[in-house]
């Protein structure tokens, strides 16, 4: 395999231009000079005779160049994604994490599946530098950039570059860029002390306003302030709290990172995290040119073609919270984590108001007495279990994970589903190819769970971003979800359960129904079902359903993929915000839906739920208490009820529980 080196006519039409959008993706090398170059580097134009290309910076600098003090390398977004076979990939993701700043290449090697000499020729076959080359540029440029805009002494700016040693640093340095750290130093201008300032690049577009607006509405007190103008928040690493503060730069394709006091060797891990929680290092144009062949993707990016997908900080806080998350509102997720940092976070005195907490550790929430949040137990040990697996080592957010492994590894703790591990993989791994296909929102943006199942098979990086463009796209008027061709042919198993017999039905894309012995509506197409107990999904949702039915478990972790108009789709997506043990009168849920005088229509799109219990159409009853009607009868309705802890407050008489489900009217 050739060296992964962009089309020349396309890198001379990007130079020429000072196309941002291939920042990062090739540099230019311009032999009379020595120098490797940005395409948006301003300096006039180097003759064609006398420029190279180069995939990477550190096949540039393998290649003997130094960076530009201009248009400054170090300032340029990763493309790792997008360079190299998927080992190269991985390798290049742990590199960026430090993973060969205290551990040889051949644990690198290992950890991806390849022997040390077979990595180091694919590096430099796809890469054009070997592993330790790459890591060398990746600390160089660190240093650089700190020499640069910071006012840290040179002994700290080594720390921070991976150098315990300043007289390897300085020939290191001067190596890689024919001078020593001291002229480079006297060369900038002046910086004030203190608070460290960082320029952070990313390729045009960032849709920050929207971003800042996703973490606005998941911030927690204590923790997190985020506005408009950008978000602070405090960082616990190896005990030593500080407070970050990330914003715009004006003018520029740059965000801000200010950091305060801490240890120089943790602003790498900080950089990385930063870069990560904004999706800084996303390549929007491979995105769009993958997706806009969609039609209804394509009018999504014209829309907003700077969304990304929103990371996290750390990994552990991400899992936790998409478990908190679990079948309630994004608002009541977030009253949960401020009660958790109150009850079992850190403390920091010397912190300012507002922003001393930090999040639990591992260790700490392992044997937590989490009910106390309010927490259904079963949700509460899934969170006990989650922090074990950390606090041991058996589950982690390192870089470099193939997917498939950490996805079996979520799915072993209990509680845990698909959903909730591609959700994780993909804002906390920030991996290319997580996808959680189940999303309802999601199946109401697209209209029919095939696309959701091609998207995910589908192999190109950054796929995941779909999830969050779709999210800002509004489905346009009148589209239905039913009646699309079936593209594969249902799985079903029919099991005794203590409310009688159920039946459950699905394919790859999710669960599509859930039915009753009897029922007011029958499923569409019922009698070309195949029955297959063993099905993936088919024995996924049998288990949850009779583990929540025997009182193991009080939320469902299962891919959906129910048929619908956009607005039941909307009233579905909202049953699933109504608490376990809590009701909802119809009123309540036509308010929730944003629809506040259609209770009428409320109804019936929940008479209509093809996936009861798990979307909890139950769980709403009459203004009154009564308990109105259901679609698998009332008694059962008010066995569910009565499992969550539900008492009847009135209204409900004995002879309605056993009227027959063709007189039920809602429900």
């Amino acid at each position: 395999m050739q060296t992964a080196t962009p089309d020349r006519t396309q890198c001379d039409r990007a130079r020429l231009a000072r196309d941002a959008r291939f920042d990062g993706l090739f540099f230019t090398a311009v032999r009379s000079t020595g120098i490797y170059c940005r395409p948006v580097c301003p300096a006039p134009p180097p003759k064609p005779a006398n420029v190279s290309d180069y995939p990477t910076a550190a096949a540039a600098s393998a290649a003997g160049y130094r960076p530009c003090l201009g248009c400054r390398p170090e300032l340029s977004p990763q493309a790792q994604q997008h360079l190299g076979e998927e080992s190269v990939q991985r390798a290049l993701r742990m590199i960026a994490d430090g993973a060969l700043q205290e551990q040889p290449v051949q644990t690198l090697s290992d950890a991806v599946g390849l022997s040390a000499r077979q990595l180091q020729r694919q590096c430099v076959q796809q890469l054009g530098a070997t592993p330790i080359q790459v890591h060398g540029t990746h600390r160089l440029l660190l240093a650089k950039q700190l020499l640069t805009e910071t006012a840290l002494p040179v002994t700290e700016v080594a720390l921070a570059a991976g150098f315990n040693s300043l007289r390897r640093f300085n020939a290191a340095f001067l190596q890689g860029c024919g001078m020593p750290p001291s002229a480079l130093r006297k060369q900038r201008a002046e910086v004030p002390g203190g608070e460290l300032t960082l320029r952070l690049g990313y390729r045009p577009a960032l849709d920050l306003p929207a971003m800042l607006a996703f973490l606005q509405r998941r911030a927690i007190p204590g923790i997190e302030q985020v506005d408009a103008s950008g978000d602070r928040r405090v960082i616990d690493l190896q005990g030593k709290a500080s407070v970050i503060d990330v914003s715009a730069a004006p003018q520029r394709a740059e965000l801000l990172l200010r950091i305060g006091a801490t240890d120089p060797r943790q602003i790498p891990q900080i950089v990385r995290r930063v870069r990560r929680l904004f999706d800084l290092d996303a390549d929007l144009q491979a995105v769009h040119a993958t997706l806009a062949p969609d039609p209804l993707l394509a009018e999504a990016i014209a829309r907003r073609p700077g969304l990304r997908v929103p990371g996290g900080w750390d990994g552990f806080e991400v899992a936790v919270r998409a478990v908190l998350g679990q079948q309630i509102s994004v608002a009541g997720a977030a009253t949960l984590a401020a009660r958790l940092v109150d009850r079992h976070g850190g403390h920091h005195a010397d912190m300012p108001p507002g922003l001393d907490r930090s999040f639990p550790t591992p260790d700490q929430l392992a044997d937590a007495p989490l009910e106390q949040l309010g927490l259904p137990r079963a949700r509460a040990a899934t969170l006990r279990a989650l922090a074990s697996a950390c606090a041991q080592g058996q589950l982690h957010s390192g870089a470099g994970q193939r997917l498939p492994n950490f996805i079996a590894a979520c799915t072993a703790l209990p509680g845990i589903g698909p959903w909730t591990a591609h959700y994780v993989a993909m804002r906390a791994l920030s991996h290319p190819d997580a996808f959680p296909a189940g999303d309802l929102i999601l199946q109401q943006v697209l209209g029919a769970p095939e696309r959701l199942s091609a998207r995910h098979r589908c192999a190109c990086a950054g796929v995941a971003t779909v999830a969050r463009l779709c999210r800002a796209a509004p489905v346009a008027s009148g589209q239905r979800l039913q009646g699309h061709p079936r593209m594969s042919t249902l799985h079903y198993d029919t099991f005794p359960s203590p409310i009688g017999a159920l039946s459950v039905a699905a394919d790859d894309t999710g669960v599509h129904h859930i039915l009753f012995a009897q029922n007011r509506y029958d499923a569409i197409g019922r009698a070309r079902w195949l029955h297959d107990p063993d099905a993936p999904l088919v024995r996924a949702a049998r288990e949850q359903l009779l583990d929540y039915l025997h009182g193991g478990r009080g939320s469902f972790d299962l891919p959906l993929a129910p048929i619908g108009t956009p607005f039941q789709l909307s009233v579905w997506r909202t049953l699933a915000q109504i608490p376990f043990g809590q009701t909802w009168s119809y009123a309540q849920l036509a308010q929730a839906v944003g629809k506040p005088a259609a209770s009428r229509a409320v109804g019936a799109a929940n008479g209509r739920n093809p996936l009861p219990i798990v979307l909890p159409c139950h769980r709403v009853i009459g203004a009154n208490g009564a308990l109105t009607g259901f679609g698998g009868g009332l008694p059962t309705k008010q066995a569910l009820l009565q499992l969550e802890g539900w008492s009847p407050r009135g209204g409900a008489r004995a002879d309605d529980l056993f009227a027959p489900a063709s007189a039920l009217r809602t429900g």
